[in-house]
């Protein structure tokens, strides 16, 4: 019993460890959109007004370059519609010849 109370305080460490590191990334990604962007803190004093913010600024990306997501990212790319140049559209469509 004495390796699964080792095992499980090396477990709990890790836990914790990982917690710090994701509050590190959060605070310091935090504090660098604050910087960057040079926001207002006043515009930043409630939990509503930080949703707020966070909700224009992704409403401002296209789509999310750093996700993990790789399939998703190319699929949505493969399926955006050729563009059409003006004067070239589908040859299909326009196509009045008769096999």
């Amino acid at each position: 019993m004495a390796k699964i109370d080792k095992l499980q305080d090396k477990l709990r460490k890790l836990e914790e460890q990982i917690e710090k590191e994701k509050e590190e990334a959060h605070k310091g990604l935090g504090e660098e959109l604050v910087k960057r962007l040079d926001l207002d803190y006043e515009l930043l004093s409630t939990k509503k007004e930080i949703k707020s913010v966070v909700e224009l600024i992704v409403s401002e990306l296209n789509s999310n370059p750093f996700s993990n997501d790789i399939e998703k990212n190319e699929t949505d790319i493969s399926s955006d519609p050729e563009p059409v140049v003006s004067g070239q559209e589908n040859d299909n469509d326009n196509d009045t010849t008769q096999c």
